[in-house]
C-alpha cells in the first residue's frame, strides 16, 4: 500500500527531525569524540592494530569506517593496519 504524498512529507519530516536531533546529542559528545580520535592517533602512531566490527548492517559500518581511516585526506601518509570483516 503506497502512502499518499501528504503521509510520505509527514514521515520525510519525521526521519529529517530525528536526525537533526541526533546530531543536536552527538554535538554534546564532543570530549568524547576527541579522546577516541586521540587514542586512534596513539595507535596508529605506535603501529598497533585497530580493529572494527559489527554484526549484520553494522558491519557495512566497520568497513566504511576502515576503508575511510585507510583513504588519505588532504595529505600522504603511510595507511594504519585495520582489521575489519
Amino acid at each position: 500500500m503506497a502512502l499518499s504524498q501528504s503521509a510520505t512529507a509527514v514521515k520525510i519530516k519525521e526521519q529529517l527531525l530525528e536526525s537533526s536531533r541526533t546530531l543536536a546529542e552527538t554535538a554534546g559528545e564532543t570530549g568524547v569524540i576527541e579522546a577516541a580520535a586521540a587514542r586512534f592517533i596513539e595507535a596508529y602512531r605506535n603501529g598497533n592494530k585497530i580493529m572494527a566490527f559489527g554484526n549484520g548492517g553494522s558491519s557495512c559500518d566497520a568497513q566504511n569506517f576502515a576503508d575511510e581511516l585507510v583513504g588519505r585526506f588532504e595529505r600522504n601518509r603511510p595507511p594504519p593496519f585495520l582489521l575489519s570483516p
